[in-house]
């Protein structure tokens, strides 16, 4: 099957940014720069300008599994360790705990002073102010990703479980079980919770992607609303807030590992609506961690071949020009 190239996203650039499979690509809200880190624990810095100025600095010595851009600096994690670094590259503050592996984390409170770190064996709460650890809940099972709507942690589970938590305690307040059978992401917006993930195939047990996207409502005691068939594998989910948001609903953009996606709003999750637009990247490619700019028209995919690709809806995307440029000092 084709899918054809018809939806209201265009992709506008596509910028090599390593020689391996980028893990995770973002924006910095405050300078519209684009963010990316590999496989390797390199981390890339660009402006979508003409030229297309790039620099890069090694915060780790593992893969990068989650990377986050904020105005006072560039936190990222890879295995046991939360590294935060300058938008120069200069090491700000490194911790590491036991979990035997880190694979998601967020911030928990409107000033971002606190972050929920997600792992093969647990949670953990860290305080930036004190550089301390206040917080530690062992779980049988991984936390795959984690979001932080007020006033709850949304954690999805390895065991396919969401789990509403408390965000200053980690006390688990209420358990959505087997939303599938491991989750892959999660996204929420205003009290909706859409899933995505793997169920066990019944011929010889192995991991196959769940078609079905689910519609949680967190209102009173949380429930499925809605079940909703992808027409292809879903991976990896975001809302995004249309530039009219007060006369448009909330778009929620599907996207799958082969590098297809598409965009639909939670009218069409509950109608089960099939006319849909669908965007294709060059087949070879597999999208990895995406991210929206400030006004939610540009999405930044990553791939296997290390190159971020933007995507923009109308008008064509023209970011600020830089206003500092940083020098990369050399990381012994």
């Amino acid at each position: 099957m084709t899918w054809a190239a018809t939806g209201p996203w265009e992709e506008t650039s596509t910028v090599p940014l390593s020689e391996y499979p980028l893990q995770h690509t973002c924006f910095d809200l405050t300078e519209e720069s684009v963010w990316g880190a590999d496989t390797t624990g390199t981390i890339f810095g660009c402006y979508p300008s003409s030229e297309w100025s790039t620099f890069s600095f090694q915060a780790h010595t593992a893969p990068v599994t989650q990377l986050m851009v904020e105005p006072w600096g560039v936190f990222s994690i890879s295995h046991h360790w939360l590294r935060m670094h300058s938008k120069a590259g200069v090491p700000m503050l490194s911790f590491s705990d036991d979990l035997s592996s880190l694979l998601t984390f967020a911030f928990t409170d409107a000033h971002k002073t606190h972050i929920v770190l997600g792992g093969n064996d647990g949670l953990l709460l860290y305080d930036l102010i004190t550089t301390q650890l206040i917080g530690k809940t062992p779980t049988p099972y991984g936390t795959a990703v984690v979001k932080a709507p007020p006033p709850y942690l949304c954690c999805g589970g390895t065991n396919g479980d969401i789990l509403l938590r408390d965000p200053h305690s980690l006390q688990e307040i209420y358990t959505i079980p087997e939303a599938h059978a491991t989750i892959s992401d999660l996204d929420v917006a205003d009290n909706y919770v859409v899933t995505c993930g793997f169920s066990q195939s019944p011929f010889g047990g192995q991991w196959v992607s769940d078609p079905l996207i689910k519609v949680f409502d967190l209102r009173g005691a949380p429930h499925c609303l809605a079940a909703y068939a992808c027409p292809f594998p879903p991976y990896l989910l975001r809302f995004t807030s249309p530039a009219e948001a007060h006369t448009q609903p909330q778009q929620l953009v599907v996207m799958a590992q082969a590098g297809i996606f598409q965009s639909l709003s939670l009218a069409d999750l509950f109608q089960r609506s099939s006319s849909i637009a669908f965007n294709v990247f060059p087949p070879s490619s597999i999208n990895r961690l995406t991210s929206f700019d400030a006004k939610h028209s540009v999405m930044a995919f990553g791939d296997v071949a290390g190159c971020c690709h933007l995507w923009a809806q109308a008008p064509r995307y023209s970011p600020p020009k830089p206003d500092w440029h940083p020098i990369m000092p050399p990381l012994e």
